[in-house]
């Protein structure tokens, strides 16, 4: 199980970099390594940083890979999506557990 979890971890965070890295040369229209060196310099900063390489990854998926936006969002932050439905699920486990 772990190594299914590591592997999806992997994926996500090849896919943020391709997209972190479109979304950097689309806006800014630096090459391929120069996007690559300010993904991962604004993906290093703690908490402003990781904020602008979520809008980056957002930007390359939705505008260069003609992702909708709910999937780009997605991509950019799963973090939120799985917080999302976890709540959803709680709502929802509350809601029948009140009419038992």
């Amino acid at each position: 199980m772990q190594l299914v979890f590591f592997l999806a971890w992997l994926a996500i965070a090849i896919a943020q970099l391709s997209a972190g890295m479109e979304g950097v040369h689309l806006y800014f229209g630096l090459g391929g390594f120069l996007s690559f060196l300010l993904f991962v310099v604004s993906y290093a900063v703690p908490v402003v940083g990781s904020l602008l390489a979520a809008i980056a990854v957002y930007y390359g998926a939705h505008v260069g890979w003609d992702w909708e936006w709910w999937q780009a969002f997605a991509l950019a932050a799963p973090g939120v999506v799985l917080w999302l439905i976890a709540m959803a699920l709680g709502g929802i486990g509350s809601v029948v557990e009140g009419r038992r």
